[in-house]
């Protein structure tokens, strides 16, 4: 199960693997995650037997886009107010516009073009966070003083 802790899913938005995936995935093995490419309806299965997991959707091309609206928008709205996804999103066209989903920690939104360097980093970091507890604080219990008299 540890070794799950560091797989990222990358969810296909069409039929074959593009050169993206190709190319984010080796500058993600860099940082000691591995990206797994998913469709749709296998990214269901997972999120039923997971209690969460890490998901990139990069978004280039129109018909990306509107398969994007018309099939996994409202599936990705409900896994993010579940807690069950946390979701990175690389995208040339506008992010979620829903306030009650953009306060959560579960959604993140980067305009593309960015380099793949970059997006595998932030992902990466997000991930240790959220895993790993990078960012907690290390102390026990706060200090009293105890009052003579």
């Amino acid at each position: 199960m540890e070794e799950q802790n560091n797989w990222v899913y990358y969810l296909k938005l069409q039929k074959d693997l593009t050169d993206e995936f190709l190319t984010l995935d080796s500058k993600i093995k860099q940082n000691g995650k591995s990206l797994i490419p998913v469709t749709l309806g296998t990214l269901q299965e997972i999120v039923h037997d997971q209690s969460s997991l890490h998901l990139i959707i990069v978004i280039r091309t129109m018909r990306e886009y509107s398969y994007f609206n018309r099939k996994v928008k409202k599936i990705m709205k409900y896994y993010i107010r579940s807690g069950k996804v946390s979701l990175y999103i690389a995208s040339s066209f506008n992010g979620v516009n829903d306030t009650a989903i953009m306060k959560r920690d579960f959604y993140n939104f980067v305009k593309l073009p960015v380099s793949y360097k970059y997006l595998a980093n932030m992902v990466s970091d997000m991930v240790d966070v959220k895993e790993f507890g990078v960012e907690k604080w290390p102390g026990g219990l706060r200090s009293s003083f105890q009052v003579a008299g």
